[in-house]
């Protein structure tokens, strides 16, 4: 008999479901489980938070700015930051690319510690506040009713700040070597016609590894109930994806769409910046929403 109290224990403290409970949703049929996402998707309001998430990740941009470009001064690597900027330059719109390249090379001349701690300092708010929200979202999408108290949930958005941070930092750094490697294997195998058409694979590639890797850190640790790590899921997969897509269709799309500096004139570059946030997030709370779903269903069918 379906007893709700064994079912909130369950819900915070839960067993690691396995990859075949995953991948077979639950238990869920896909109709049950589609039906489920779209009531679920309006019921918690997934497009209002990610706007909310695209909020703080704006006010994010320029610390983050600050502190790779510090990091990065300290890293005996070179070109890091110029490698880096390309590969922003040829997935994102042309005013976003623009628009990151002028911050950073009006900074690059004023970096010094005070800036940097204050930076850090900056991040540090703006980056729990965002992670914050994320979590609140991640929350109601696992149906947990008692999250976190406000340190922990502080502490917990101050780690994830720092991974991401870390895993930003690795991959810029794989954008510098990456290219090196593939042209040496190559060479070996005396495939040297194959390296043009084979670095833009690698540089989106990098941008899916990232968003694989960050996603399926985000919903092992981010949520208020337990749950095992799984580096693909539905949930990350389809993170992935959709923000692959989406940065690349709306590269395209302020690309191709002549009216659109028209009509956003100077802050074209913030506009299209807050647009990719905004899809961003929606595909991050979108994958959350798609796991939360099936730990549901598996807790449900274990306490039937």
């Amino acid at each position: 008999m379906h007893n709700p109290s064994s079912e909130t224990r369950l819900l915070t403290n839960s067993p690691t479901m396995s990859y075949r409970e995953i991948w077979s949703l639950g238990g869920l049929s896909i109709r049950k489980f589609v039906i489920e996402l779209i009531r679920k998707f309006g019921r918690l309001q997934i497009s209002a938070r990610s706007a909310s998430l695209a909020y703080y990740a704006l006010f994010s941009t320029a610390p983050l700015l600050i502190l790779i470009l510090a990091v990065s001064a300290m890293l005996p690597i070179e070109h890091l930051i110029e490698t880096t900027l390309q590969a922003v330059e040829a997935g994102m719109p042309d005013n976003v690319a623009n628009m990151v390249r002028l911050q950073l090379n009006e900074m690059e001349g004023t970096i010094n510690l005070t800036l940097t701690l204050g930076s850090a300092f900056l991040l540090m708010r703006t980056g729990s506040r965002l992670f914050s929200t994320l979590g609140r979202g991640l929350d109601a999408a696992y149906g947990v009713e008692e999250p976190r108290n406000y340190f922990s949930a502080r502490l917990v958005s101050l780690l994830m700040v720092f991974l991401l941070l870390l895993l930003l930092l690795v991959t810029m750094i794989a954008l510098v070597f990456g290219p090196q490697v593939i042209r040496y294997f190559l060479q070996e195998l005396q495939l040297d016609w194959m390296q043009s058409p084979t670095y833009p694979f690698a540089r989106w590639g990098l941008l899916a590894g990232f968003m694989l890797v960050a996603s399926s850190l985000l919903y092992w640790i981010v949520p208020s109930v337990k749950v095992g790590y799984y580096l693909i899921s539905p949930g990350s997969l389809v993170a992935t994806i959709g923000t692959v897509t989406a940065t690349i269709g709306l590269g395209y799309y302020v690309d191709s769409f002549y009216r659109f500096n028209e009509i956003y004139g100077t802050l074209g570059g913030i506009a299209a910046l807050m647009m990719w946030f905004h899809l961003t997030g929606l595909f991050l709370l979108t994958g959350g929403l798609i796991n939360g779903i099936i730990h549901r269903a598996v807790v449900a069918s274990k306490v039937a």
